[in-house]
């Protein structure tokens, strides 16, 4: 087919064969016809089938549930502790906190020690 004086394809050639509406035709032609009900399934002659025994994994179990791939995940980006300043609860110094503590405090505590 030529247009404005160039050759342009039919548009057959463009789209795949399983679009077109032949090939939807084509399988859908023969018809699948439902069995009435329960009564009316064959009967199977097999041996009755158990379901398989459960179970438990070793360890103990998760309790965080599994999060979805599109979903915000805050609970993996901790906070920081580079720039805070610890301060005793003892004596209020800062630099060391009261667990780790060696009587590095006030006044008090360093003219009780020596006397």
């Amino acid at each position: 087919m030529i247009s404005n004086g160039e050759n342009t394809k039919l548009v057959k050639e463009y789209v795949h064969p399983c679009y077109r509406t032949t090939t939807l035709r084509a399988m859908y032609f023969n018809k699948i016809k439902p069995i009435n009900g329960r009564s009316m399934w064959p009967k199977s002659q097999s041996l009755h089938l158990d379901p398989p025994k459960h179970h438990k994994l070793v360890g103990r179990p998760k309790k965080k549930r599994k999060m979805c791939v599109d979903e915000v995940r805050s609970q993996t980006t901790k906070l920081s502790r580079r720039d805070v300043v610890v301060t005793c609860a003892k004596y209020g110094n800062k630099g060391h906190n009261s667990r780790t503590c060696k009587g590095q405090g006030g006044v008090g505590q360093s003219t009780a020690s020596r006397g």
